[in-house]
């Protein structure tokens, strides 16, 4: 992330999780991240005010659950890619 960061400056950087577990290990190990919170429940209201309140440029998905409504969401966006 610190990298990531380093070469794109004036982006702001997100990571949410799932657990505590994941809580604790993104803010004691990433670098560089502008927030770390907790994954929204796939929830259509409550997906589209996440991502009307980060506004994500890109969206990088690093999970073995599927989150039909967050992904239809994305995809939906003018600026979201997503992976």
């Amino acid at each position: 992330m610190a990298e990531l960061k380093a070469q794109h400056p004036s982006l702001r950087l997100f990571v949410s999780t799932t657990t505590m577990t994941g809580q604790r290990i993104a803010r004691t190990n990433l670098q560089g991240v502008d927030a770390v919170f907790f994954f929204p429940f796939d929830f259509g209201l409550i997906v589209s005010r996440t991502l009307r309140l980060v506004r994500p440029r890109l969206f990088v998905m690093m999970e073995t659950e599927i989150w039909p409504n967050l992904l239809r969401a994305c995809g939906g966006r003018a600026c979201a890619r997503c992976s």
